[in-house]
Protein backbone atom coordinates (compact mmCIF):
# COMPACT_ATOMS: atom_id res chain seq x y z
CA UNK A 1 0.00 0.00 0.00
CA UNK A 2 1.38 3.48 -1.03
CA UNK A 3 2.39 5.48 2.15
CA UNK A 4 -0.12 8.01 1.81
CA UNK A 5 -3.01 5.52 1.71
CA UNK A 6 -1.61 4.14 4.56
CA UNK A 7 -2.04 7.16 6.45
CA UNK A 8 -4.92 8.42 5.62
CA UNK A 9 -7.08 6.99 8.21
CA UNK A 10 -4.93 8.21 11.11
CA UNK A 11 -5.38 11.73 10.17
CA UNK A 12 -6.55 14.84 12.74
CA UNK A 13 -7.87 18.13 11.79
CA UNK A 14 -8.57 20.99 13.91
CA UNK A 15 -10.05 24.82 12.32
CA UNK A 16 -8.88 27.71 14.45
CA UNK A 17 -9.16 31.05 14.32
CA UNK A 18 -6.37 34.03 12.42
CA UNK A 19 -6.88 37.26 11.92
CA UNK A 20 -8.09 36.77 7.87
CA UNK A 21 -10.31 34.11 8.82
CA UNK A 22 -10.84 30.55 10.37
CA UNK A 23 -7.91 28.07 8.84
CA UNK A 24 -7.24 24.47 9.64
CA UNK A 25 -4.13 22.10 10.15
CA UNK A 26 -4.16 18.40 9.53
CA UNK A 27 -1.58 15.53 11.45
CA UNK A 28 -0.92 12.41 12.08
CA UNK A 29 1.52 10.76 14.39
CA UNK A 30 4.26 11.86 11.92
CA UNK A 31 3.64 15.58 12.10
CA UNK A 32 1.55 18.03 10.18
CA UNK A 33 0.13 17.31 7.03
CA UNK A 34 -1.08 19.79 5.47
CA UNK A 35 -2.50 23.81 7.25
CA UNK A 36 -5.62 25.08 4.91
CA UNK A 37 -6.13 29.23 4.33
CA UNK A 38 -9.42 30.34 5.03
CA UNK A 39 -12.48 29.67 2.35
CA UNK A 40 -15.54 32.12 2.80
CA UNK A 41 -16.93 30.49 6.35
CA UNK A 42 -15.73 27.89 8.68
CA UNK A 43 -17.89 25.36 7.36
CA UNK A 44 -16.07 25.73 3.60
CA UNK A 45 -12.60 25.32 5.21
CA UNK A 46 -14.08 22.23 7.13
CA UNK A 47 -15.37 20.97 3.78
CA UNK A 48 -12.48 21.97 1.89
CA UNK A 49 -9.83 20.35 4.38
CA UNK A 50 -12.27 17.36 4.64
CA UNK A 51 -12.33 17.01 0.53
CA UNK A 52 -8.35 17.00 0.35
CA UNK A 53 -7.96 14.52 3.57
CA UNK A 54 -10.90 12.00 3.29
CA UNK A 55 -11.58 10.08 6.79
CA UNK A 56 -9.45 13.00 8.67
CA UNK A 57 -11.34 13.56 11.84
CA UNK A 58 -12.04 16.63 13.84
CA UNK A 59 -9.87 16.34 17.37
CA UNK A 60 -7.67 18.56 19.82
CA UNK A 61 -4.62 18.94 18.42
CA UNK A 62 -1.93 17.73 20.45
CA UNK A 63 0.88 20.12 22.53
CA UNK A 64 3.51 20.37 19.02
CA UNK A 65 0.66 20.58 16.64
CA UNK A 66 -1.11 23.46 18.98
CA UNK A 67 2.43 25.28 19.23
CA UNK A 68 1.84 25.26 15.05
CA UNK A 69 -1.35 26.78 15.50
CA UNK A 70 -0.18 29.58 18.16
CA UNK A 71 2.60 30.45 15.76
CA UNK A 72 0.21 30.43 12.87
CA UNK A 73 -2.14 32.86 14.79
CA UNK A 74 0.81 35.01 16.20
CA UNK A 75 2.16 35.82 12.31
CA UNK A 76 1.39 39.56 12.03
CA UNK A 77 -0.90 40.51 9.12
CA UNK A 78 -0.27 43.49 6.69
CA UNK A 79 -1.97 45.08 3.78
CA UNK A 80 -0.86 45.26 0.58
Amino acid sequence: MPYILSIMSELDFALFDTAIGHCGIVWSERGVAGVQLPERNEQATRNRILRRFAGAREAVPPGAVQGAVDDIVAFPVRSL
